[in-house]
């Protein structure tokens, strides 16, 4: 199973780390190449110097067979970004860190409707 993270902080690190532990094929993506660096020099994981909400990286030749994106930078925006564009791209499960209030303000159940993934239909 290949589980990409958008997002070289410090949870984007440990959920590596543990995901790799685990015998995951990992990729970790960010716009940082330090953070990557610091990934790379102690992780047995792929890293991709990458802007994760860029609708072309989605469709990146790395980003094929991904079964998970699991969005976690500092900035809300982002993550629920690549999450849509991950979902608009094929990938079948995407997690977001989502930590401002504003966005749990709406019920579960509008932002399913609203944000869930339905594949387009082909006459």
């Amino acid at each position: 199973m290949r589980i990409a993270i958008i997002g070289a902080g410090h949870l984007g690190y440990i959920i590596a780390e543990f995901l790799s532990n685990e015998q995951y094929d990992v990729v970790v993506v960010d716009s940082d190449e330090s953070k990557l660096d610091a990934i790379r020099d102690a992780l047995d994981v792929l890293t991709i110097h990458a802007d994760g909400t860029s609708p072309s990286f989605m469709r990146d030749e790395d980003m094929k067979g991904t079964d998970i994106v699991v969005a976690v930078t500092a900035i809300d925006e982002v993550n629920i970004i690549a999450c849509i564009l991950a979902k608009k791209n094929g990938i079948p499960h995407t997690i977001a860190r989502i930590r401002d209030p504003k966005f749990l303000a709406e019920p579960p159940s509008y932002i399913r409707e609203k944000f869930r993934h339905r594949p387009s239909l082909k006459s």
